[in-house]
């Protein structure tokens, strides 16, 4: 990953997700300096630049060092992907259905609770905890309703598509209100949208080169979010890489890092480096 500070781009470093990048971008000492993790997929295209040429001026690359938090046009480019509610769907809230409870099965205190209660107390969860609830029971699955309703409001509130936390909800609502639309397929889209994979795609231009990595070459032809604002394809090249670290402890990541060096014939890719 490029660094950040020399994007000028005002990243929180007291976050979390700053935090997790930390772990893995210092294993100092005065013997052998700085290490930093080799993965196959170079960072997403960010390590063919990690020798100091700056993909900022490299024309079609420039999606790497766009600021990833401040993103122009965010929200209608996320609402250019709604669709239409399909003919016979009906746009309102769903109404739970009267649940009678079979003569073998026992309720639970939570599971005797009129519908209207159970969704109401639903609507304070964030949504994985809340379609997790719904598995508990058949009786839980089918008092809690998922309306179009439920999947708008936690698109909005950011806690359904990870990276798309800062949409206006003004604007969201505004678009909800003239007319039938589907949220939850809206939601599907970003949830498995190949962001990365289309930037990579139209950088590429189809042509493989010495750096072109495997994943670069595999994906080499997905064309469908290449109109995405350059700054949410960057975001998500970060938040891929955080999910990347995440799926591995400190020891196996001390183990695979490698000591970058100009004469080795690898690239590498930068982790942001604090001093201690």
């Amino acid at each position: 990953m490029l660094r950040l500070t020399e994007r000028n781009t005002e990243w929180p470093w007291d976050t979390p997700l700053a935090e997790e990048l930390s772990r893995y971008s210092r294993y100092d000492s005065s013997e052998y300096g700085s290490y930093q993790l080799e993965w196959e997929h170079l960072y997403y295209g960010a390590a063919r630049f990690a020798n100091g040429w700056s993909p900022c001026i490299e024309p079609g690359w420039e999606w790497i060092c766009a600021d990833p938090l401040s993103i122009p046009g965010l929200t209608s480019y996320v609402l250019s992907h709604l669709q239409p509610l399909v003919s016979g769907e009906s746009c309102d809230p769903a109404k739970p259905r009267v649940v009678s409870l079979l003569p073998t099965h026992t309720a639970t205190t939570f599971e005797a609770l009129p519908s209207e209660i159970i969704n109401h107390i639903v609507s304070f969860l964030p949504a994985i905890p809340a379609l997790r609830l719904r598995r508990c029971s058949s009786t839980l699955y089918a008092k809690i309703s998922l309306d179009q309703i439920f999947w708008l409001d936690h698109l909005v509130s950011g806690d359904l598509v990870d990276y798309l936390w800062d949409l206006d909800a003004e604007e969201i609502y505004h678009k909800h209100k003239s007319g039938c639309w589907n949220w939850k397929q809206l939601a599907q889209v970003f949830s498995h949208a190949e962001i990365i994979e289309s930037a990579l795609a139209k950088s590429l231009h189809g042509e493989v080169d010495m750096w072109t990595t495997a994943f670069e070459k595999a994906n080499m032809h997905k064309t469908e979010f290449r109109d995405a604002p350059i700054g949410l394809q960057n975001r998500c090249r970060m938040v891929r890489i955080v999910m990347d670290i995440e799926r591995i402890d400190e020891a196996e990541a001390k183990d695979k890092s490698q000591r970058p060096s100009p004469f080795d014939g690898k690239m590498y890719g930068a982790l942001p480096v604090y001093s201690p």
